[in-house]
């Protein structure tokens, strides 16, 4: 048994996701079914839902690849809040 669901969206955003989705060879209601179907067989949603990482973070998280600026390991937790306020 087939069900309508409707619901509000940007005009800009639904026209270019048709847009892309049109060139895929698929529509709206077909990805938003394969969503829904997702959702049920994951229990929650399925893909990433964040804000991303700022700049500092990224120069952060590629500083501790590359090995630089690294502090420790720590004797005690006095040594690493000194480190830390340094």
């Amino acid at each position: 048994m087939n069900t309508t669901y409707s619901f509000r969206t940007d005009k800009g955003a639904k026209e270019q996701a048709s847009a892309i989705l049109k060139d895929l060879g698929t529509d709206l209601s077909s990805v938003f079914n394969m969503c829904m179907r997702q959702i049920i067989i994951q229990k929650g949603i399925p893909f990433d839902v964040n804000l991303g990482y700022n700049q500092e973070t990224i120069d952060t998280l590629m500083e501790v690849k590359e090995g630089k600026n690294l502090n420790g390991p720590f004797d005690n937790l006095e040594a690493m809040k000194k480190a830390l306020n340094a």
